[in-house]
């Protein structure tokens, strides 16, 4: 037995929600094509956020299902534990589209491996 995918391109996008998030800009981590950071960046644009996220894998179908919105996401390929990377992101974000009023910390850990494995 299959289920469908609730996620896909195909499917109707909901109606308008009211556009509390107009004219902000909100960063969203830990944004990949599946769970919370995809919905929580879907959301914001929804609802008339500028949306930039970050993650370690591109989130192309997020990517352009917000653009069927008629706006944009800024995504960048950086990890949480490079504060480097993170303050360069968080400096292009505010160049390109602004002072930052939302941050949505969703950046989580990989349980794939044991966690002495991991780093």
């Amino acid at each position: 037995m299959t289920t469908p995918d609730s996620h896909s391109d195909s499917s109707p996008e909901p109606a308008p929600l009211p556009a509390r998030f107009n004219n902000k800009t909100a960063i969203v981590t830990g944004v990949n094509d599946r769970g919370i950071g995809a919905a929580i960046a879907m959301r914001l644009a929804r609802e008339g956020a500028r949306v930039a996220a970050f993650g370690l894998d591109e989130p192309t179908r997020t990517i352009n299902r917000i653009a069927k919105t008629g706006r944009a996401m800024l995504w960048r390929k950086v990890d949480v534990r490079d504060s480097a990377a993170i303050n360069a992101f968080v400096a292009e974000v505010a160049a390109e589209l602004g002072t930052i009023d939302v941050l949505v910390n969703n950046a989580g850990i990989d349980l794939s491996a044991p966690l002495v494995e991991s780093s």
